[in-house]
């Protein structure tokens, strides 16, 4: 009896984690420069990270090690609240070994408030440019906007390095989700993590 009530909370557990595709990344460095880019280890797994923008964080750099005519899938996203609703921000990718195409848009002109090497192509989108898409996760209970979802896809193998600011209205302003990947893979260990998880996801959708 004891083995298939545990083998019920397993499934339960099993459908719980993988109705949550993307693996949260909660870190509490500062990721507000190209050198200390946050690093996304296995781009084509499902995975999120989160950042609140303020005057000392105005910019989130994240970066990840693309393969040649892989496209990596990226997801932006912010709360499903009234104050981010007209919430846009520039995403801009950069590439040392040929450029990064996206799937979805061209790339726009405007001037980018922080520095980064010279070597570097890079491509800017505004998410404005994309429609806005609500998006309710069943793993944690949060609502969110889906801001932008698009494909990166590298010329060459290379390093890509994508950085997040607010557009100029709303500069130190606002929160995004920045999710990579489409494949599930979670580990025996993830699910003792599933109590802290949820919490940190909630606690980035609060107003």
């Amino acid at each position: 009896m004891k083995k298939i009530v545990f083998l019920i909370l397993f499934l339960i557990l099993i459908l719980l984690i993988t109705s949550f595709a993307h693996k949260p990344i909660f870190d509490d460095e500062l990721h507000n420069t190209f050198e200390t880019a946050l690093e996304i280890k296995s781009p084509q797994v499902s995975q999120i990270t989160y950042h609140e923008f303020s005057e000392t964080e105005a910019v989130f750099w994240i970066k990840f090690k693309a393969v040649k005519d892989e496209p990596v899938k990226i997801i932006l996203t912010t709360p499903y609240h009234e104050k981010y609703a007209d919430f846009n921000l520039y995403m801009t990718i950069f590439s040392e070994n040929g450029k990064a195409a996206l799937k979805e848009r061209a790339g726009i002109t405007t001037d980018l408030p922080f520095s980064f090497p010279d070597s570097y192509d890079h491509l800017t989108v505004n998410t404005k440019d994309y429609d806005n898409e609500f998006f309710h996760e069943p793993f944690s209970n949060t609502d969110s906007w889906f801001m932008l979802v698009d494909y990166v896809v590298p010329e060459e193998s290379s390093w890509i390095y994508i950085a997040l600011n607010p557009t100029e209205e709303f500069q130190n302003f606002g929160k995004v989700g920045l999710s990579v990947g489409v494949l599930e893979r979670f580990l025996p260990l993830d699910f003792f993590m599933l109590g802290s998880w949820i919490e940190g996801i909630r606690q980035f959708h609060e107003e």
